[in-house]
């Protein structure tokens, strides 16, 4: 699974950042954890996860020490909230990684692992085209059970009617799944 990951230098407690777009800080512009942070996120990774834009929220770090992981949050325009978690490096960079988006080249893994599942779990023999999701970048949304789930169809072979199935993904570095199939309303 690939994640999206951005780099920066640490200059001491101050941040050099080199950042895309219009908002590139000069040469001689220091920046802290938070504001470097959320200007990658902003620029660097809406670009890469394609929601549109982001407003990130990310903690101040007075006192940043090498390893030390933070999280940042970035809501998308639809108030879908992208889970962002931040680590500082000894080599004098920070690097971020989002936590709860599948890029659209990897959600046919998942697919598969939800057939794998239902296969394993019932007994069937699916083919791997019964479970289709969108063709895009997925942010994953938390049900009502807290966990993190992708919207997505399942096609009965038998008579080619269309059910909604929750995947529950519960490792977003693998394919591991739990799958929920029902009828669409």
């Amino acid at each position: 699974m690939r994640t999206v990951t951005t780099t920066l230098f640490v200059l001491s407690l101050l941040v050099f950042a080199s950042c895309t777009g219009n908002t590139t800080p000069k040469a001689d512009e220091t920046l802290t954890i938070k504001q470097t942070s959320e200007r990658l996120i902003k620029n660097d990774v809406a670009a890469i996860v394609a929601k549109g834009d982001l407003e990130p929220q990310c903690p101040e770090i007075p006192n940043p020490a090498i390893g030390q992981v933070f999280r940042c949050s970035a809501f998308t325009e639809d108030k879908r909230e992208v889970l962002v978690e931040g680590v500082v490096q000894n080599s004098g960079r920070i690097l971020l990684k989002t936590v709860n988006v599948i890029m659209a080249e990897d959600l046919s893994k998942f697919e598969i692992a939800a057939v794998d599942r239902l296969n394993e779990k019932g007994g069937f023999s699916y083919d791997y085209s019964t479970v289709r999701c969108e063709d895009e970048n997925i942010i994953l949304v938390t049900n009502q059970l807290g966990k993190q789930v992708i919207a997505c169809s399942f096609v009965d072979p038998s008579n080619a009617s269309v059910f909604n199935a929750e995947i529950s993904v519960t490792d977003v570095s693998k394919p591991s799944v739990e799958v929920n199939i029902f009828p669409r309303q």
